[in-house]
């Protein structure tokens, strides 16, 4: 019984994880990036190719989060499929995968509210992060209801949005997981560097001023952006060089530290400082 309903998930699975996810992230991509000055005037065709193929450079990534997705789900419903009336049902199996990755989520964003911004989510922007959080938490507890009292009557749909409930609660542990370090305090004499974006002078900046004053920072009262995307501001700041030589220009183009001259990384390993 188990095997059978298994094997029935796998094909929706797939096709969500492996070719629904991705498309639908490049398509919301394509509509959040043509809303950009810089990039609206891309025709729309190569703006999607584009996207496609940045896609591609995070292909490891993108196949191993599929995977361990789409078997999961596929198992958590499997199991659940002992609570319904009727396994046969073929449009209720590709609701499970949305309802799966919907949970995933909103586990994740308990604890990373920035994960909602994604262009996916473009949909949520009107309101606000609370309101998105209680909506995106709420979603995949609801869809669990409807679809189980659909599937098997009340049991069913106890079974269901209990292991929607359980999904979030474990997405969100796993998010919470701290990283491991070889000691939980930072030596002294450690680095600490710190990138804000998207802030502008006519916003209330007293809290970020009175803290550089505190710690002995530079402030700048007229600071001139310098008009470039922050892969090749990051990449000139870690190597004390100006962009002009790093040849670092595009969001895309990635450095090879072990040949550069110098990096603030690789100096503060050295001497014994965190960074």
């Amino acid at each position: 019984m188990f095997r059978r309903s298994l094997a029935r998930r796998i094909l929706p699975n797939l096709v969500f994880f492996f070719l629904l996810w991705p498309l639908a992230a490049a398509f919301s991509a394509t509509l959040d990036l043509k809303a950009q000055p810089a990039t609206a005037r891309l025709p729309w065709g190569a703006t999607f190719a584009l996207l496609l193929q940045a896609e591609t450079r995070i292909a490891s990534e993108f196949l191993f989060v599929a995977v361990l997705l789409a078997l999961s789900s596929c198992v958590v419903f499997a199991l659940l499929a002992r609570f319904d009336r009727d396994d046969s049902r073929r449009a209720r199996r590709w609701v499970e995968p949305f309802l799966f990755a919907c949970a995933m989520l909103a586990g994740i964003a308990l604890e990373y509210p920035a994960v909602l911004t994604n262009p996916l989510l473009g949909g949520l922007r009107p309101i606000s992060i609370r309101a998105a959080m209680i909506l995106v938490t709420v979603l995949p507890l609801l869809t669990g209801l409807f679809f189980g009292l659909r599937a098997g009557g009340a049991r069913s749909a106890a079974a269901w949005a209990a292991s929607a409930a359980v999904l979030v609660a474990l997405a969100w542990s796993v998010a919470r997981t701290p990283a491991l370090r070889e000691a939980h305090t930072s030596p002294s004499g450690s680095v600490v560097i710190l990138g804000i974006d998207s802030l502008s002078q006519a916003d209330d900046l007293s809290t970020l001023r009175d803290f550089a004053r505190a710690k002995g920072g530079a402030w700048y009262p007229r600071a001139v952006s310098p008009g470039l995307l922050t892969n090749p501001v990051w990449a000139a700041v870690l190597q004390h060089r100006p962009v002009r030589e790093t040849g670092i220009w595009e969001i895309f183009m990635t450095v090879d530290w072990r040949s550069v001259p110098f990096d603030l990384v690789r100096e503060a390993h050295r001497k014994g400082r965190w960074l």
